[in-house]
């Protein structure tokens, strides 16, 4: 396992520590600590990010062909994949995210991890499909910071890791 992935397989042990952090904070359940004011879903204004939206769903397409064991069809989205991830790593978040400073922490992690496979002829296959299943829990992980609820074809992944076993769309 080369450096880069051993680095990943990290960060994504850390990512989703944080993230069962975040989902049992005050915040989450309505406490502004900033302002030592509640907060209700009525009172906050609808997060609306379409580019990690698209980018969620271009996740989950991504994840269903390597489940699938297409990692030929996988590879061939990565170069689009790769500039759409980046796109939103770099794009400034609405003003009404839930945590600015946890979806900043995961922009910048999805940063790095698109640049990771920047140059595909250097990634075998393995390697490759580790780093391409880390990004749907990282943009899980984005959206829930921000306050957008995360779910496909009606079924909401919101506290779930990404192992689970029913079937996408």
């Amino acid at each position: 396992m080369t450096p880069l992935v051993r680095f990943t397989c990290s960060l994504m042990a850390l990512l989703l520590a944080l993230g069962v952090t975040a989902c049992s904070s005050d915040h989450d359940h309505g406490h502004d600590h900033q302002h030592g004011t509640s907060t209700t879903a009525v009172s906050r204004a609808v997060v609306e990010w379409p580019a990690l939206r698209e980018l969620d769903d271009q996740s989950h397409h991504l994840e269903a062909e390597l489940a699938e064991g297409h990692l030929d069809h996988a590879r061939a989205m990565v170069p689009a994949y790769r500039q759409a991830a980046l796109a939103v790593a770099k794009q400034q978040p609405p003003a009404n995210v839930r945590n600015l400073v946890q979806v900043e922490l995961l922009q910048l992690d999805l940063e790095n991890l698109a640049e990771s496979v920047s140059d595909l002829d250097a990634l075998g296959d393995e390697d490759l499909a580790m780093l391409l299943a880390s990004f749907h829990p990282i943009v899980a992980q984005l959206m829930v910071a921000a306050g957008l609820p995360h779910t496909h074809g009606g079924h909401d992944h919101a506290g779930h890791d990404h192992a689970h076993d029913h079937a996408h769309d």
